[in-house]
């Protein structure tokens, strides 16, 4: 009989069975979230994972064993990102305007960098240089850029990304 009331003690959801406080490490594990309770309203606990605060209801938290371990922490919020097969490893920018050229090419930069691409070439043409400049600008303040070179008689600029080996 001892036996049959500790099997049904398993099943019931830990925070009818401890209960959770401000100050708390939890978890949950159908949303993902893990961080400390700041408050509890009623069913409801506000919850801190690192920048996140979260509005989870009680009956989804359960206490976090590995809150006092930084080799057990997992980041409060997790991004998977997606590559897709099909990205571009050029484009062509005459016509446009500077913001319109930096938003592409800091576009271009991230998809290429995501995809796993070495380089990319950007055409914008000699012109009066504007768009030239505004794309130049760009991969200077860009991150993923490792560094880029003239191209076609300063028509185009190739842009190697980290990894390339150039």
């Amino acid at each position: 009989a001892a036996a049959a009331r500790a099997e049904e003690a398993i099943d019931v959801p830990l925070a009818t069975r401890i209960p959770l406080a401000a100050g708390d490490p939890v978890r949950s594990r159908e949303l993902g979230v893990r961080g400390v309770i700041l408050e509890v309203s009623g069913e409801t606990a506000l919850v801190q994972g690192g920048a996140l605060r979260v509005h989870v209801p009680l009956a989804q938290l359960e206490p976090d064993p590995g809150a006092g371990s930084e080799s057990q922490r997992e980041p409060p919020v997790t991004f998977r990102i997606t590559a897709t097969a099909d990205v571009a490893s050029q484009i062509d920018l005459r016509g446009t305007t500077s913001d319109e050229a930096r938003i592409a090419v800091r576009q271009l930069v991230d998809n290429a960098s995501m995809a796993g691409l070495a380089e990319v070439y950007v055409i914008h043409g000699r012109g009066t240089g504007a768009v030239r400049a505004a794309v130049r600008a760009e991969l200077d303040s860009h991150p993923l850029v490792e560094r880029y070179e003239s191209e076609s008689l300063d028509g185009a600029t190739r842009v190697l990304l980290p990894g390339s080996g150039a």
